[in-house]
């Protein structure tokens, strides 16, 4: 709860709980920002909560550039097995290496060969 709070973010957030319930009028909304900005510690808290917000969105895009990375490289990873696998079945097929040499120049292993194998 607001209990746990530091002071400046305890009042803060009193004075954001305030503004959004209870209904003024202009003349007493002025009033109230006016108090309120006149308070240092709450323009030491504004300017914190800017900071955190500022990190958050750039942690966030950070994620954002990390994840679309990974598919990137999952993506590529992905195509270079197909391409292994579109080798070693021409190889199969072609009939001029030996499953065991197969394994030896695609890198596959012996199992995913002889799958190949079954399929071609």
């Amino acid at each position: 709860g607001i209990a746990k709070l530091p002071p400046g973010q305890k009042q803060a957030t009193l004075f954001s709980l305030i503004q959004e319930s209870l209904p003024l009028n202009r003349k007493e909304e002025k009033e109230f920002q006016k108090l309120i900005e006149a308070d240092p510690l709450y323009k030491e808290v504004k300017m914190l909560q800017s900071v955190k917000d500022v990190g958050i969105e750039e942690g966030f895009e950070k994620g954002i550039q990390k994840g679309i990375q990974k598919g990137i490289e999952k993506g590529i990873e992905k195509g270079r097995i197909i391409a292994l696998e579109e080798t070693a079945k021409n190889l199969l097929r072609s009939g001029l290496l030996t499953k065991k040499q197969i394994v030896e120049f695609t890198g596959l292993s012996m199992r995913k060969i002889n799958e190949l194998a079954a399929r071609t």
